[in-house]
């Protein structure tokens, strides 16, 4: 018998594989065979893996993985055929694993016959950025269709059609020095200590001091504490502005995460507010979540942090941040073991834990880019604006939406 079927029915019914007990067990040495029924958009390659081999415990079945994927760190018993399916394309690709079987998906005959009964794995290869693709699937055969009460040992699946991939921002060339991302502090001390130190020398000597140096030593003291005072103020109007436009491109993300990520394929990044956005940054510690912009410019670094250099999937990810309280302000405040979560716009959440904190000089771009122990690095300047703060990161879970 032939069914045709979507890949999020083959994703949610694959599960009754294991429990149709009423239904006679299928028969694990008749040849099967899988069709795709893909769009004339669809273009590249068709590939198949063999994942796991089926047996019988009892009238239950089980998997067990094919020497190819034992290694996968998934748990045979514990398959969830929606999220491991991407997991274990990946898996594939990192560790080149060669496919069973692979076809041109343009072609009439994407069909893949004579299978032996197991848990089988599809995705799509060799695709261009920008074209049109379909979602890695998983498929056990043979398959029970809820809807016919049976076994079935030829299938014609219809996989789920991604949005066209994003090309990734390209790599940041490093110019000479690191980036300037502080504010301008240290006058602030600098310029209170002289003022009231003018105000302290010219009220001592008030009574044996000239009337012309008393007056010029209150007006210079005088002028540097508003100088001091005003620094302040505007350093501080300026983090606050930059925190609130963090946080309406950060609210806005947050519900097109929540809301709409199904809908979202394989982008790398979307466009708020006029901003490339990659992701969402957070520091429970801090309380604090940013949206990080996907390519670095100074102007937008007012806005919110930006990806320097390095990416989620090469695992070598640098953030440069102003040092706004409302921004990387509370790297200074962080201790190895804290933990830093980044977002995805598809809603996959990858779990950072602090490893190490460096002072490095603005010089020092080699030492700030080329940290290959390091998967998650944030940087910022210091108080003095002299130096650059780095925060480095190992990556722990990755939670797929």
């Amino acid at each position: 018998m032939i069914a045709k079927l979507p890949v999020l029915a083959v994703c949610v019914v694959a599960s009754s594989f294991f429990t149709a007990a009423a239904t006679p067990l299928p028969d694990l040495e008749f040849p099967c065979s899988v069709k795709l029924d893909l769009p004339d958009t669809i273009q590249g390659t068709v590939e198949l893996y063999r994942v796991a081999d089926s047996r019988f415990r009892g009238e239950e079945i089980l998997w067990q993985f094919t020497d190819d994927f034992a290694s996968c760190g998934i748990s045979a018993e514990a398959i969830d055929y929606k999220k491991d399916a991407e997991l274990l394309f990946q898996y594939a690709k990192s560790h080149s694993v060669k496919a069973q079987a692979s076809k041109p998906a343009a072609t009439e005959e994407s069909a893949f016959s004579d299978l032996s009964a197991g848990l089988y794995l599809i995705g799509h290869a060799e695709k261009q950025e920008g074209e049109q693709g379909f979602l890695p699937f998983l498929i056990p055969l043979p398959f029970y269709s809820q809807t016919d009460g049976m076994y079935l040992y030829t299938v014609t699946a219809a996989p789920k059609i991604g949005l066209p991939v994003s090309p990734p921002p390209p790599p940041v060339t490093p110019p000479d020095r690191l980036p300037q991302t502080g504010q301008l502090i240290w006058p602030i001390p600098v310029f209170a200590v002289i003022g009231v130190l003018c105000l302290f020398i010219a009220l001592a000597s008030i009574k044996r001091t000239r009337a012309v140096t008393i007056i010029s030593l209150l007006v210079i003291g005088i002028l540097a504490l508003l100088f001091s005072a005003g620094l302040t103020s505007y350093n501080i109007r300026e983090s606050n502005e930059a925190g609130e436009q963090a946080q309406s491109v950060q609210e806005e993300l947050t519900a097109v995460i929540q809301n709409h990520s199904a809908e979202k394929g394989d982008l790398s990044s979307m466009t708020i507010q006029g901003k490339e956005v990659i992701g969402l940054l957070a520091i429970p510690s801090e309380q604090l979540e940013l949206p990080i912009i996907g390519k670095y410019e100074e102007k937008d670094l007012k806005v919110s942090p930006c990806r320097y250099a390095g990416s989620l999937e090469t695992k070598d990810l640098v953030i440069a941040g102003h040092n706004y309280q409302t921004h990387f302000g509370v790297l200074r405040n962080l201790t190895p073991g804290d933990q830093v979560l980044f977002t995805t716009v598809k809603g996959d959440c990858y779990c950072f834990t602090v490893s190490t904190i460096e002072i490095l000089s603005p010089r020092q771009t080699k030492e700030m880019l080329t940290a290959d122990e390091w998967d998650l690095t944030l940087f910022t300047c210091t108080a003095s604006g002299r130096d650059r703060v780095a925060v480095r990161c190992v990556e722990g879970a990755v939670l797929l939406s």
